[in-house]
């Protein structure tokens, strides 16, 4: 594979074709990943029952909008959930009504958005071939086009995480300090979506002195660190300050922290969403519910009112409990995980995409799923370390959200948002093979070891993507 500040080399008329044709290419795989979404929008709305019923999760993002279209802006109490999704949601409501279809269809827009930010990080994470192609994986993923038709969270934080790592190629470029406070505030915004992103900023500031020595001075490397984490602060204190001014308690974001450890790590934990043997299960499987049954155990065994922060706390406290007592059977949690995150099945908790398929004839095409998409992505994870300068980022997204489901559990929709980093590795994958087997037909035999144990490499990833993990 040509380096990324070179023309690709071309191995036939066809690839030579496609990249004078750059823009059309791209204009017209995005016109197809807005039919299909369009035409998925279509479908649910005739066949779903559903459709119309949010549940879990997007019923309480639902009526969480429409109270702040109303005129709740502020709100009370500390935030349990992370806000910037139901806010989202409120301007929307604000203009269009609490239309559920509105929402969905600003969704798919953001859907078909997704598949142009995969070009625009994969052009100079990669090259254009890779990047070409890893819009087409895009347009055509099953799983981005089911969750732009569901009121979650990965709507938006996606579209975040690809701009934020745009946003620190181009202040790589430039290196002044607005580029590297705006990555800051996209990455901000990303974290009032789902916290766990906070991982991701470790990355770039360790990045920012290792990767630039010789380069740049630590001065620079310092004022360029400044500016990232002044652009995140911006973003997430105004949240923290809120919840300290309105709920009177200090949480950074969302409140909830203690609790989902105790899920993803507990007695109870099987790798997924579930709900613990001390709660009934319809008692504490809807975010509401779940809110009060954990404070209520909290507030029984300790004996007083418990703020938010104290909550967490004592969550986080028997969950720490459990591991010390059971350290082995931990361990071995963490290993089903981490392969829960690659695993093939999607495991939801709000909407089931199995049953969805019913619904959608769109759904049911023969698209690209995560049993192919992640075996690929693997392979090209392994053969793109050697120009691991240009794709610290993408390898840094998918490190961020594994640990982050490892930490806590594994669920689909959890590993939206990290999705198009994968389809970027798949591309690059898939391009490394192609031109292999170009040069091998061609007569060049000096790839033939490094094919071969991609060959074994890929078949490894497909049996383990098929394990089966799940409860």
């Amino acid at each position: 594979m040509a380096d990324s500040t070179k023309t690709p080399r071309t191995t036939n008329r066809l690839d030579a074709w496609i990249l004078t044709q750059e823009k059309a290419v791209v204009g017209a795989v995005l016109l197809l990943a807005l039919l299909l979404r369009v035409w998925h929008l279509v479908e649910s709305r005739e066949n779903d029952p559903f459709f119309f019923l949010p549940s879990v999760d997007p019923k309480v993002y639902h009526d969480w909008a429409i109270q702040i279209a109303a005129g709740d802006w502020i709100g009370d109490g500390v935030f349990f959930l992370s806000p910037l999704y139901p806010y989202f949601l409120a301007a929307i409501y604000t203009f269009a009504g609490p239309s559920l279809m509105a929402a969905k269809v600003v969704q798919l827009i953001l859907g078909t958005l997704n598949c142009l930010l995969v070009y625009l990080v994969g052009r100079p994470a990669f090259d254009p071939r890779t990047a070409l192609l890893a819009t087409v994986f895009a347009a055509l993923y099953s799983m981005s086009v089911f969750y732009d038709g569901i009121l979650l969270i990965t709507a938006i934080q996606t579209p975040l995480n690809l701009a934020t790592v745009l946003l620190l190629f181009r202040a790589e470029r430039s290196w002044r300090r607005r580029d590297w406070l705006l990555a800051g505030v996209c990455l901000g915004l990303s974290a009032l979506a789902r916290p766990n992103i906070l991982l991701f900023p470790g990355f770039v500031v360790a990045w920012l002195y290792l990767g630039f020595r010789g380069q740049r001075s630590f001065r620079q490397a310092t004022t360029a660190a400044a500016a990232f984490c002044v652009g995140i602060g911006l973003m997430v204190f105004p949240v923290t300050a809120r919840n300290y001014l309105v709920g009177g308690d200090r949480i950074l974001v969302s409140g909830q922290g203690g609790i989902n450890f105790y899920i993803g790590n507990g007695p109870d934990a099987n790798g997924v969403f579930n709900v613990p043997r001390i709660f009934p299960v319809t008692f504490a499987d809807h975010p509401s519910q779940q809110r009060e049954a954990y404070r209520s155990v909290a507030e029984a065994e300790l004996g007083t009112e418990l703020l938010p922060s104290e909550i967490s706390a004592y969550w986080n406290e028997k969950t720490w409990e459990h591991i010390r007592e059971q350290p082995g059977e931990w361990a071995g949690m963490l290993v089903t995980k981490l392969g829960l995150v690659f695993n093939h099945f999607e495991f939801g908790n709000s909407r089931n995409y199995y049953d969805s398929k019913r619904f959608s004839a769109a759904l049911r095409l023969p698209l690209l799923n995560f049993a192919v998409l992640a075996p690929l992505a693997l392979l090209g994870m392994a053969v793109a370390v050697r120009r691991y300068r240009r794709a610290l980022y993408l390898y840094a997204m998918v490190g961020t959200y594994a640990i982050a489901m490892v930490m806590y559990f594994v669920l689909s929709h959890y590993r939206m948002p990290v999705i198009p980093f994968f389809l970027l590795f798949a591309a690059y994958g898939s391009v490394w093979v192609f031109d292999g087997f170009q040069a091998l037909l061609g007569g060049d035999s000096r790839r033939n070891g490094k094919l071969l144990a991609a060959g074994i490499g890929l078949a490894a990833a497909i049996g383990v993507v098929h394990l089966d993990l799940g409860p």
